[in-house]
């Protein structure tokens, strides 16, 4: 991002990368598609943000319908190459719509966030709304195009179901924010500006 009018990004939202979406135990549900290249570059991402200070906010899907989610089962647990580090946030949510029933939008208000990337898994569904829940919002969203993945749905292939998100989401705007779309290498963070606070489990 070259721009001066764009804000840099001061959050990183890592949404759902839990071990029953990337090492499934049903032997009938493959992992996501890309899974080691999309979790490299999620590492990227943390590493990134973390070297700066930005904050990194984590969100977990306790799923009501889907056993291997549940809260306290270990598909439950975030995969293991990009867990959080202590004092991390983690947003536990049960639908896909991080804002819904959560404080997210509290948290993000009170560390003077106003602008933060997605990445995570799955693209069509919880990634995608946590893009568009934040734009909504007024807050400028990048979606990290080759940090985020799904699984093919009978009609499109994986590849081609990103590729039309990456492509859909670039061209939106709301009251005062835009999204961005931008690969892993071109994404910057500025830390948090807020001095002094405390990440919060919610």
């Amino acid at each position: 991002m070259t721009s001066t009018a764009q804000s840099l990004p001061t959050a990183l939202l890592v949404v759902d990368v839990q071990q029953a979406l990337t090492a499934p135990l049903d032997p009938e549900r493959p992992p996501v598609w890309n899974l080691d290249q999309t979790l490299t570059n999620i590492e990227t991402l943390l590493r990134v943000a973390r070297d700066c200070g930005a904050d990194v906010i984590y969100v977990q899907h306790n799923s009501l319908s889907d056993p291997s989610l549940h809260r306290g089962a270990p598909g439950y647990e975030f995969d293991r190459r990009i867990a959080p580090q202590a004092m991390e946030t983690i947003v536990s949510k049960e639908v896909c719509d991080v804002y819904a029933q959560t404080d997210l939008i509290g948290i993000l208000k009170a560390r003077g966030i106003a602008h933060y990337v997605t990445c995570g898994i799955q693209s069509d569904y919880c990634v995608d709304m946590a893009t568009k829940g934040g734009l909504s919002r007024g807050i400028t969203v990048t979606l990290a195009a080759d940090a985020h993945t799904t699984w093919s749905n009978g009609v499109l292939s994986a590849e081609q179901i990103i590729a039309h998100h990456n492509q859909n989401v670039a061209h939106m705007s709301g009251p005062n924010a835009v999204v961005l779309v931008r690969p892993t290498a071109e994404i910057v963070f500025a830390p948090t500006p807020v001095p002094g606070r405390m990440p919060t489990a919610v």
